[in-house]
């Protein structure tokens, strides 16, 4: 009698916020009109993925993403990753980013005079989808209104968000693939882990994200042994998680293959390793651009290595990979040294690398990444929740950090940490006030 009193209380309370306006939930709804209104204020303000060569479409210069395109146009895939320094190396990697979002831009070329507000659409929808799908997360774990609402409203006017709807960038489609993925791999636990839908669901999902940009593979690792360790059927569920995850990239994964004889996901990244061990990037980071770091030294470097020179991009990959290795056996108190100037960028006082008007930038940036940072932080080490739901959401924010100590992020690759963080915060903070009220309801009925 008692859990059934409690069952229907819990119920009531879940539903005051999915009262239906038009058969959609009333934050749904307005979601939809907001983002409506977005779409236009983005498309007549801030509108910078598209322009015009007289009728023709083109894609905007931005990281590298118009020449990929334009690389798509004539027949191949393949973009130069740094044109600095092209009269030098062979930098011309082929698996460098991976397609979702550069088959979109490139599907924009084709669509005239209204490949701009199709992008301007698509873009908002995505950038909308981000926080519909941390309302949906938060309202699993709380019997409160307010908490998904404040959620779902923070997300959606998050400046970092909003204005990625109008700017070339693949973090919020990888951000919107990860949330989902999150989502129903919180479900299937919530679920006592008896429905392996939402174990594939969850799988397919991190893979789009992966198609998208491949930060998230720590991430996927790291859920991979989670599941290892702590489900029930342990080697069933990762047998399933990894053979739909690796289904849903084996496209791309053929096509390296095709190219490379090898399985290859991401390729071209090796010099970095070399860079960041050096004592420029140790005086420069990150208050100087990464790009100009690598420029500068990477000249210098080759006065010493002219025969890097003579390599193709896949022999040239490989031999940084095995010249940092020889430096960090060499000098391995640089990789220390390389770590801390890395851990830098984390400090939530600018933005960085510092350019000339940088004062909004960094006031936009910093109180955001602030809250969300004390939001993550009181909850992790006050609240102390844990769970394997609440668990999902700290291998993202974790593993997501990592990739900033082990390789690097700047500012704007925070976006997603920033909106990982808030989320976990929310949801503890959901999951203490649900406790809370159940406890208060059962002392009531005793």
């Amino acid at each position: 009698m008692l859990k059934m009193r409690l069952r229907l209380g819990l119920q009531k309370y879940m539903t005051l916020s999915d009262k239906k306006v038009f058969g959609v939930s009333s934050p749904g709804f307005l979601l939809i009109l907001a983002t409506l209104v977005k779409i236009l204020v983005i498309y007549f303000f801030y509108q910078k993925v598209v322009g015009y060569d007289g009728n023709v479409a083109t894609i905007q210069t931005g990281y590298g993403w118009s020449g990929l395109v334009e690389s798509m146009q004539r027949g191949e895939y393949e973009l130069n990753s740094q044109s600095g320094l092209s009269d030098l190396y062979d930098l011309n990697a082929k698996a460098l980013r991976t397609p979702l979002y550069a088959l979109f831009l490139y599907a924009l070329t084709f669509l005239g005079p209204f490949a701009s507000w199709i992008a301007v659409i698509v873009q908002s929808i995505v950038t909308s989808l981000v926080a519909w799908f941390g309302y949906k997360i938060i309202r699993r774990f709380t019997t409160n209104d307010r908490l998904p609402l404040i959620g779902v409203a923070g997300l959606f006017i998050f400046p970092m968000n909003f204005l990625k709807s109008g700017t070339i960038d693949d973090a919020p489609m990888m951000l919107m693939f990860s949330l989902i993925s999150a989502y129903y791999l919180i479900l299937y636990f919530q679920q006592g882990q008896r429905h392996l839908r939402f174990l594939i669901w969850g799988a397919a999902f991190m893979g789009f994200a992966i198609l998208t940009r491949t930060i998230l593979m720590p991430v996927f690792m790291a859920l991979c042994l989670y599941m290892l360790i702590f489900t029930r059927k342990r080697w069933l569920n990762t047998a399933v998680f990894i053979t739909m995850f690796y289904l849903v990239l084996s496209p791309w994964i053929i096509r390296n293959y095709a190219i490379y004889d090898q399985i290859v996901i991401i390729d071209g990244t090796n010099r970095f390793f070399v860079i960041t061990q050096s004592d420029e990037f140790i005086e420069r980071f990150p208050e100087t651009s990464i790009d100009d770091i690598e420029r500068s030294y990477l000249r210098e470097y080759h006065e010493t290595h002219p025969y890097l020179s003579d390599l193709d991009a896949l022999e040239l990959n490989r031999e940084f990979g095995r010249l940092a290795v020889e430096e960090f056996k060499e000098d391995p108190w640089n990789m220390v040294e390389a770590t801390f100037v890395k851990l830098k960028v984390f400090l939530p006082y600018k933005i960085f690398p510092e350019r000339e008007n940088n004062t909004i930038k960094s006031i936009v940036y910093v109180i955001p990444y602030l809250i969300s940072l004390l939001l993550f932080l009181y909850a992790l080490v006050w609240k102390r929740h844990f769970n394997h739901q609440l668990n999902i959401m700290l291998v993202f924010v974790v593993c997501y950090a990592a990739v900033g100590v082990v390789f690097l992020l700047l500012s704007r690759h925070f976006y997603p940490l920033i909106v990982y963080m808030a989320l976990y915060g929310l949801m503890v903070l959901g999951a203490d006030e649900t406790r809370k009220k159940s406890l208060t309801a059962v002392n009531q009925a005793i």
